[in-house]
């Protein structure tokens, strides 16, 4: 090997005559065949040594074995030998030595040099760094294998490195075997024969290699050190560092992206400088790309002709590339955390970093979806590389890596990670994510860990939630932190990749995944196979929340289908957030259905399953709030009205002094700048660091299609519903979970919030009530815009009175002041003034609908306090299923949908005989509802808006209200008759309301209609302009002194006053008009309590109509259908049929 130099030399030098080099031509061919075909033996054979290495003494019997093939002498001999045979095939590929060897005689040139060099090929020149790098391998396995060359890890370890393993360490780094291995493989012509193997195994290599450097950190001695800096230049050697760039860009095409070629060479700057090819694409890249396949071992094999074995082989090569380059290049010196890389020659600048992470998560994703070169990975995939966690982290960037112009990159990058790990965290959850590793040894060996994909989709969360909400990016042009600290074009840059990566499509799909891990009730899960998994999936949810509520994620599609992104897991006329709010919202109503019961039942096991359920809850409401504001805001615009809302009562209130009005957002105790409906929208994205998504984002220059803005509004009736009702479930479980003094002491996985990055084992408490205060304000504020958006002057009316009683309004206040109750007078706590104050304001939207205003003023006109309690214990004693009706329903168990027909017929003959009974249940109901406000407002909401400062429009408002309803003196003939439907208060004699008509509760109130217009314009202004004259010629400054003077006169009852309609019961339900109902567009399981949260999104899920009324959907065979046959569905289905087919008919005239 020594001689070959020289004579490569002379073969190749140009001055001479190709015929006087020829000579020298042939020898170097016969010369390299006979030394690679003894390296091809010698170097497998001592490899299969390293597997006896047990012990010391096994290890001592190889390394004498390998040691000869381990100096440093013959380590470098076998590099040179490997870049002289990759410059004589270079050589014999020139067309002048090709036309000598053609011309030579046989006996100067033996068949075998025609065949094997000068073919054009030179394919034996491919076989040497192959042999080289298995040498370079030898020497970094054989030291990993001692016994003591990885100690333990820590501060005061010191440990003495063996001095075999320094000696074979310091021979490999002082002969530069992986530098020059690598510039042969970069600089060997193709097609070369081994160049597949001879580029897994230096991926192998280095990153085994990077593992080694981690371990010698640990130790101390001054030769330990010595040998880490000389193997770490060489891994830094800029040769090895093109070598990586090359390999990512392969790594890229095989899931089937386009090669970066000369253009991004150029781009990179200090990445991939020196020995790459020329033109910026590896021969072997460019080969497949060309080819459409991926080539497998000696022979270019395509993929498709692949075992499912071998398919899944692939992974191995490809988590080498990733971990030899990005580990590398981020790991620090210990191994365990991430950092910037260091400036160098040939390390990659942060935004060529921040893009070669991007185009490798993405290359992965693809891959593992069956969409990359020749169907690589189609089959049986492992998920192997996805299933761990120390790779997937490597896509992910550190607080050091970011800068303005890496941010773009970082969040593809992240957005692609999440991806990539929720679709493999449901490939485990299916059972088809693959079993152990399937090797016990190297990278995936070491790696691979049971609910690897779960940390990773938890590492990729919390990335994304720093990188759009809260890292701070120096230098970066906007006025924000993380992504509105970029420029506006950065920024729509930033958000066109994020949705090409699918990220909304993805949040969801991990919503759904953390739903499915706790999918019997919140506390479960779902076995010890999968606890890792459970526990990271709930760890992370609260950032998951925090994301869908930050991004601007679009809830309607563009109003062109050019401008549509082509996203698969989007639901029929849906934009990109919109899966995730379905997802909300069918999760919310499942909560409210479980913690309904449980605030009324007792023990431990009760208790925890409670406080999870509350947990999740109050996790929930920000988003879902969100969701519901966000939407409003596109539906107004969708349908051709300037600015966010536009109501027919007085303007509502603007933003005022913190202390003195109220943020209807309800998004922090702490009390922000008060906004409404006209202003929340904005106000409530600036404040949480959210990005507004515009017309111009949506493509939303004209009015949304008619099916998409019919689809929009029924999303918007179900997401506001299931946020007032889940809002009441919070208010109603922390004020009973309050009076537990004793908590459980069986410990429970808590679900942390969206700033902890895992989840621990704690003792479960009862949730401290002032937490759930937030949540419940955002209930308050989802109601008060479903008030606002009912008042619309739009052609298309977005919300009726009807969809407003779906949300069960005085069931929510009534909580939100029972929840008030639960600290006395001198102890409220910081959210206590916020709640209050969105009670109000909720009271108001709720009074100024003309439809629901005398409904409203029953619930605030005093009634006597023992037909007030007697009224509610009757109803709470006889709920909504009456005793007949009940032992009907146990024969109607089971049945399918065809028979919901049969059910109607049946109900037919049973008119009559149920007439008398509902009628009676209508009337207690009716005495339950007058006044159920009202005791609550005054005993203990109007005592804490007195005490803001000023308190004259929140105290003087609600005083004014509660004046105006008792001067009425009268409940609503409509809380009688105001219940409509099928089984509405007023029974059967009673039609239905028509679809999409007002629902009529009985004459409007106009006075208390325009006595609320005029307080809400009052409290536009924060108090500040005249307060309104009420029409009796009372003053609200009169009614605030009265009641200052009537709290002093009972000073010190506070107590007293505050038990008996603190433990009053809630009012019951009103009954709904069907036509509220009626969902036929929006494809969503109509059980309130469905745990089924399968597939990306809720379109996914196999759904069928209901047979009788067609108007509600069910999941196909999970029992939905019958579960909400017997809870409710048996008494409205008739009514339901009606009603679809009258909205069919109003929508779809003649």
């Amino acid at each position: 090997m020594l001689a070959l130099p020289a004579r490569c030399a002379a073969a190749a030098d140009a001055s001479a005559e190709p015929r006087d080099r020829l000579p020298h031509a042939v020898a170097c061919c016969l010369l390299y065949g006979a030394v690679s075909n003894l390296l091809w033996a010698v170097a497998p054979a001592l490899h299969r040594y390293t597997a006896a290495c047990g012990d010391t003494g096994g290890w001592a019997a190889v390394h004498e074995l390998c040691r000869p093939f381990l100096a440093r002498d013959f380590l470098a001999a076998v590099a040179q030998t490997a870049l002289g045979a990759v410059s004589h095939g270079l050589c014999m590929m020139q067309p002048a030595m090709r036309a000598a060897v053609r011309e030579a005689p046989r006996s100067c040139c033996p068949p075998d040099v025609l065949s094997s060099w000068g073919d054009g090929t030179a394919t034996s020149s491919g076989r040497f760094p192959s042999c080289g790098v298995r040498f370079g391998w030898l020497a970094i396995t054989l030291a990993m294998t001692h016994p003591n060359a990885v100690g333990p890890t820590g501060p005061g370890v010191e440990l003495q490195l063996p001095p075999p393993v320094s000696s074979v360490l310091s021979a490999l780094a002082e002969s530069r075997l992986l530098p020059t291995v690598a510039e042969a493989i970069l600089r060997c012509p193709g097609p070369a024969c081994n160049m597949v193997e001879s580029s897994a195994l230096l991926c192998g290599g280095v990153s085994d290699a990077v593992v080694l450097l981690s371990g010698l950190y640990d130790f101390a001695a001054s030769d330990a050190a010595a040998v880490r800096t000389a193997l770490a230049r060489q891994l830094d050697d800029p040769v090895v560092q093109a070598y990586h760039v090359a390999q990512l860009d392969r790594l890229a095409v095989h899931g089937g992206l386009e090669p970066e070629g000369a253009a991004a060479a150029t781009q990179a700057g200090g990445a991939g400088g020196g020995g790459g090819p020329a033109d910026g694409t590896w021969w072997l890249t460019r080969f497949e790309a060309q080819s459409g396949s991926v080539a497998s071992g000696v022979q270019y094999v395509i993929a498709n002709q692949l075992s499912d074995e071998k398919r899944a082989s692939l992974e191995e090569p490809h988590a080498h590339a990733v971990f030899a380059s990005l580990g590398r290049w981020r790991l620090s010196e210990d191994g365990r955390d991430l950092r910037a890389p260091p400036p160098g020659p040939g390390v990659p600048t942060p935004e060529r970093l921040a893009q070669l992470a991007a185009r490798a998560a993405e290359a992965l994703c693809r891959l593992y979806r069956g969409q990359g070169l020749g169907g690589a990975y189609r089959g049986s995939p492992t998920w192997q590389l996805a299933r761990s966690p120390a790779i997937t982290r490597l896509l992910l960037p550190c607080p050091e890596d970011v800068t303005p112009s890496s941010l773009l990159y970082w969040l593809e990058s992240a957005a692609w990670s999440l991806a990539l790990c929720a679709e493999a965290v449901a490939a485990e959850l299916e059972g088809s994510g693959g079993g152990p590793a399937q090797a016990t040894w190297g990278l995936l060996g070491r790696y691979v860990k049971a609910g690897g994909p779960a940390v990773g989709l938890r590492q990729a969360v919390t990335s994304l939630a720093w990188l759009v909400g809260t890292g701070t990016v120096e230098g970066g042009t906007g006025t924000g932190t993380g992504l509105l600290s970029l420029g506006p074009a950065e920024r729509a840059d930033a958000l066109s990749r994020l949705r090409r990566a699918g990220l909304a499509g993805s949040l969801d799909h991990a919503l759904r995944l953390a739903f499915t891990a706790t999918s019997r009730h919140p506390s479960s899960a779902l076995g010890p196979v999968h606890t890792t998994t459970t526990t990271e999936l709930l760890a992370c949810m609260g950032s998951v929340f925090e994301l869908c509520r930050r991004l601007p994620l679009a809830l309607l599609p563009p109003a062109t289908a050019a401008a549509r992104p082509q996203v698969p897991e989007s639901p029929p006329y849906g934009g990109d957030g919109s899966g995730a709010l379905v997802t909300l919202s069918k999760r919310a109503a499942t909560l409210a259905s479980w913690m309904d019961p449980w605030a009324e039942r007792e023990g431990p096991e009760a208790r925890d399953a409670e406080q999870a359920c509350l947990r999740q809850a109050v996790a929930i409401m920000p988003g879902l709030r969100e969701g519901v504001i966000r939407l409003r805001k596109e539906l107004t615009s969708a349908l051709g009205v300037p600015g966010p809302t536009a109501t027919s009562a007085s303007p509502p209130p603007a933003a005022g002094d913190a202390a003195a009005s109220p943020s209807p957002e309800g998004a922090s105790a702490e009390g922000a700048a008060a906004t409404t409906p006209t202003t929340a929208a904005s106000s409530s994205a600036a404040a949480a660091g959210a990005v507004t998504p515009s017309a111009a984002s949506r493509g939303a220059t004209s009015p949304a299609p008619r099916e998409a803005t019919a689809w929009a509004l029924e999303l918007f009736a179900y997401a506001y519903s299931s946020c007032c009702r889940l809002a009441t479930a919070i208010a109603i479980t922390a004020a009973a979970a309050a009076a537990v003094t004793a908590a459980a002491a069986a410990p429970a996985t808590e679900l942390l919030s969206s700033g902890d990055n895992a989840a621990r084992t704690v003792t479960p408490e009862a949730m401290a009530p002032a937490a759930c205060v937030p949540a419940v304000c955002d209930g308050l504020t989802a109601l008060l815009y479903a008030a606002a958006a009912s008042q619309s002057t739009l052609s298309v009316r977005q919300v009726t009175a009807g969809h407003l009683l779906a949300c069960q309004p005085h069931r929510l206040l009534a909580a939100a002041c029972r929840l008030l109750c639960v600290w006395s007078p001198g102890e409220q706590p910081r959210g206590a003034g916020l709640l209050a104050s969105s009670s109000l304001l909720a009271l108001l939207y709720l009074a100024s609908v003309p439809e629901l205003s005398r409904r409203v003023g029953a619930w605030l006109t005093p009634a006597a306090a023992a037909a007030t309690g007697a009224a509610a214990a009757a109803a709470e004693g006889s709920g909504v299923a009456k005793p007949e009706e009940e032992e009907r329903g146990e024969q109607a168990e089971g049945q399918e949908e065809e028979q919901g027909e049969e059910q109607g017929e049946n109900e037919d003959q049973e008119d009559e005989a149920d007439k008398e009974a509902d009628e009676q249940a209508s009337e207690e109901v009716a005495a339950a509802e007058r006044g159920c406000l009202e005791r609550l407002l005054r005993a203990r909401v109007i005592p804490l808006l007195v005490t803001r400062q000023p308190p004259a429009w929140a105290a003087g408002g609600l005083l004014a209200l509660l004046h105006q309803a008792a001067r009425r003196g009268s409940g609503p003939q409509g809380t009688k008759g105001g219940g409509g439907g099928a089984h509405g208060e007023q029974g059967r004699s009673t039609p239905a309301p028509a679809p999409g008509q007002p629902f009529v509760g009985g004459p409007p109130d106009d006075d208390l209609v325009a006595v609320a217009g005029s307080l809400l314009g009052w409290a536009a202004a924060g108090g500040a302009s005249e307060p309104p004259v009420l029409p009796d010629g009372t003053r609200v400054q009169a009614l605030i002194d009265d009641f200052v003077a009537q709290q002093a006169q009972t000073e010190g009852g506070g107590e007293e006053a505050l038990k008996a309609p603190a433990a009053e019961p809630l009012p019951p339900p009103l009954a709904v008009p069907t036509a509220a109902l009626v969902r036929r567009r929006l494809r969503v399981c109509g059980y309130p309590g469905c745990t089924s949260f399968g597939g990306r999104c809720e379109a996914d899920l196999p759904l069928k109509l209901c047979g009788g009324c067609r108007a509600v959907r069910y999941c196909a065979g999970g029992g939905c259908q019958s579960a909400h046959w017997m809870a409710a569905h048996r008494y409205e289905c008739r009514a339901l049929a009606a009603a679809r087919v009258a909205a069919r008919e109003v929508e779809e005239p003649g």
